[in-house]
């Protein structure tokens, strides 16, 4: 086995048919997650059961999307974006769901909406499921799945709601665009 590039890519059919699209969402989520943390929208890492991490340890820091979705939520109003609220909307009612353990077994969870999440800030915890998925593997749990066509879905609209939400904050827009 050889890591490559074009053998990996060969893949790829089996997350999205468009490569490009799986591609760019890496590099645009990655990218936003460097910007947001540049803008001090991070938080410490919760620990986590098992974790052999030592009271002394420095804590890691993750980004902080729901504080991000608390200070852009007010700038959306619906209607004024169609293509935006077509994408709003498709994540909102066709989820991506999350792997967890149901009786010791890998299984496909609905992601739960919180009572205080708006829709942005729901569809920013969306959005990193769909990263989650994608980025760690988690859409083959057995096998993998059928109907790529659904997963390209949830790329595309993910993107235009990524890149409405760094336009909304000139300074993460800043960083992300920075070299």
């Amino acid at each position: 086995m050889h890591l490559t590039l074009e053998n990996l890519a060969r893949t790829l059919h089996l997350v999205a048919d468009d490569k490009g699209l799986v591609v760019t969402f890496l590099i645009a989520f990655s990218r936003s997650e460097y910007a947001l943390k540049r803008a001090g929208y991070f938080r410490p890492r919760p620990s986590y059961e098992g974790s052999d991490e030592g009271a002394e340890a420095p804590a890691t820091v993750i980004v902080n999307w729901p504080r991000f979705g608390r200070a852009i939520e007010r700038r959306y109003r619906q209607g004024t974006d169609g293509v935006l609220d077509q994408a709003i909307a498709y994540l909102c009612e066709h989820p991506p769901q999350e792997q967890a353990i149901v009786d010791g077994a890998l299984a496909w969870v609905d992601v739960q909406r919180k009572p205080y999440q708006s829709d942005i800030q729901w569809v920013l915890a969306l959005i990193s499921t769909v990263r989650n998925n994608l980025f760690h593997g988690g859409k083959f749990p057995g096998a993998a799945i059928t109907g790529p066509e659904r997963n390209a879905e949830l790329l595309g609209k993910s993107l235009v709601v990524l890149e409405w939400c760094i336009e909304q904050s000139l300074e993460v827009e800043g960083y992300f665009l920075s070299d």
